[in-house]
């Protein structure tokens, strides 16, 4: 279930999503929120945020990676609304959160982290993700042309001729 910049921007819209899928999502044992989190750019963390005491607890003894501070700024739209109020409907959700460079949280290392770490912490037997940063440089490379010229060196040289 994908979220993102496809929801609503009315508040209102937003909670009737959030309560359809708390409904929908009943009988699960738990429901994690994927999201980013923006930050500086050496800020690489992946953690988990619960979302009642309960879950705290259970997350604590899973040994998941948590914040108890972040994000201090909270969380907005349908996904913030869903995990917000799944436990006063008996649902255990939470976050996954991956810190992010950027406004719009296209970060491909941050999703190779949270990715890993989603792996790591459910088991799920996930193959060896390709190197996100040799990839960036491969599909640069393919992209730059094939002779480059240097206008730099062009510009700076000495001319050739006298001028009057």
């Amino acid at each position: 279930l994908f979220i993102g910049s496809g929801q609503t921007s009315s508040s209102v819209q937003q909670h009737e999503v959030a309560k359809d899928l708390i409904a929908m999502f009943q009988g699960m044992e738990e429901v994690v929120g994927l999201a980013g989190f923006r930050s500086d750019a050496l800020d690489r963390r992946s953690f988990f945020v619960a979302t009642s005491e309960e879950g705290m607890r259970a997350m604590k003894q899973d040994g998941r990676p948590m914040s108890h501070t972040e994000p201090r700024s909270g969380c907005i739209g349908v996904l913030a609304l869903l995990t917000s109020l799944g436990p006063r409907f008996n649902l255990n959700t939470s976050l996954a959160i991956s810190t992010t460079f950027g406004g719009n949280s296209k970060d491909p290392f941050s999703a190779q982290r949270l990715t890993s770490m989603l792996d790591e912490v459910f088991d799920l037997g996930l193959p060896e993700l390709p190197d996100v940063e040799t990839y960036l440089q491969d599909r640069l490379a393919s992209r730059a042309p094939a002779t480059v010229e240097d206008h730099v060196a062009e510009l700076t040289e000495e001319p050739d001729a006298f001028y009057v």
